[in-house]
Order: structure tokens, then C-alpha cells, then sequence
């Protein structure tokens, strides 16, 4: 089977289609697609549809042409791109036990949306990295004050040795499995080009990959 990936994660805002019934609005982000699959995280619970199998809250995939995608949303039907906003409301909740998964993309990377004290960041799982890693700029970005509250040391990187700030940061999350107080590292320059998310933060969760998807979940 042929598989093709977005390159990206897509975070489509789902909020306001009216029903005769009022259902909590949701967020859906399109992870990937497949064939004849996607993979969408609904309110933080993610799941792969299959073209024409119902999903949760009456969501189902009708139809992937290109980079439009078609849904069945209790029974109204919605086209739209990748990249675009759309807006409904739906019966589904949410499972007692958050799961996230990640589709393999097209570089062979398990690339996927967190957020690192509630700001949004674009994430590498990598189980080969002791902590959770940041460049400079990303730190930047998000508002992390490292070189005063960070502690210095110096860090072995692909292009040499280089200057490093080991911190605490106060929240990570993925889709619904948040985690407090994990260890990171700040690295100045533009290395690592995501932020790696190391044992530091996966060492807390379960981890298993089935074929092209990574399913993470919390220990307990």
C-alpha cells in the first residue's frame, strides 16, 4: 500500500455548525493521511478513519481527492483542503485514557503539534535523546528565560561543542497527556531544528509503534 503523509500537522478549529441537539464544540488536527485513511486528533484523542467506517461523535470519512478532504458530520456533509477552517459541533467525548499518535511523515520522522508551557511547538519524538532539547529560538519564541534560570554547561552536537543551558520547564503536552517540572536542555544556535522530545519527557510514557503510527499514553 502507497501511503502519503501531510508534511505538517494541520490543526483545523472546528466550532460552530448549529443542530437540533447543542454538542460541545471541537478542535480536530489532521495529522496525516493515508490511502484511504486519516489520521485526526479530535479534542485530544486521536484516531485513524477509515473511508466510509463511522468514526467517533457521528464523524465519517467519506472521501480523500488530492488534499481535499470530505467528512460526514451527523450526517451533513463537509468538503474542505488541508490548511483550511472549517466549523462543527458533535456528540464525542472523550476517552478516561488520553492516547496520542503520530503518523510516520514523509522524512521518516514521528513529527507532531505540543506545547511546552501552553505555547504551541512543533515537536520530534526521539527516544534516542536523553531530555527533551530546544534551540536558542525556540526558547526565544516561547518566552523561556534560560540564561538566567538555566543552569550553563556544553553540549556535543553534530557540528561541534556547543554552549547550553540545562532548565526545568513547568508543563509539556501532546494532544491530551500533559506532563509538569521535565527536564530540557537549551542548545545556542539554530541545533536542534525541532524541539526533540527526549526520554525526559517519553520515559513517563508508554511507547509502541504499530507499522507507520506511534501510539504514546500515560504509565498510570
Amino acid at each position: 500500500m502507497i501511503f502519503r503523509f501531510a508534511l505538517i500537522n494541520i490543526v483545523v478549529i472546528l466550532t460552530a455548525l448549529f443542530h437540533s441537539q447543542l454538542f460541545a464544540n471541537d478542535t480536530i488536527v489532521v495529522n496525516g493521511l493515508f490511502k484511504n485513511k486519516a489520521v485526526l486528533l479530535i479534542n485530544g484523542k486521536q484516531h485513524i478513519l477509515s473511508i466510509g467506517t463511522p468514526g467517533p461523535g457521528g464523524i465519517t470519512l467519506i472521501a480523500i481527492e488530492g488534499e481535499k478532504v470530505t467528512l460526514s458530520i451527523d450526517g451533513a456533509i463537509q468538503s474542505y483542503r488541508l490548511g483550511e477552517s472549517t466549523s462543527i459541533t458533535t456528540n464525542y467525548k472523550q476517552s478516561d485514557e488520553p492516547e496520542v499518535l503520530i503518523a510516520l511523515n514523509t522524512a521518516g520522522q514521528f513529527l507532531t503539534v505540543g506545547a511546552i508551557n501552553k505555547q504551541p511547538v512543533q515537536v520530534l519524538v526521539d527516544t534516542g535523546a536523553t531530555s527533551v532539547a530546544l534551540n536558542s529560538a525556540h526558547a526565544k519564541n516561547i518566552g523561556l528565560d534560560y540564561r538566567n534560570k538555566g543552569t550553563p554547561t556544553m553540549i556535543a552536537t553534530a557540528s561541534g561543542v556547543s554552549q547550553a543551558y540545562r532548565i526545568i520547564l513547568d508543563e509539556i503536552s501532546i494532544g491530551e497527556i500533559r506532563l509538569h517540572h521535565i527536564e530540557a536542555v537549551v542548545i545556542e544556535g539554530n541545533y536542534p531544528v525541532h524541539v526533540l522530545l527526549g526520554m525526559s519527557f517519553l520515559g513517563n510514557l508508554d511507547i509502541h509503534r504499530e507499522g507507520q503510527i506511534m501510539k504514546i499514553k500515560k504509565k498510570w
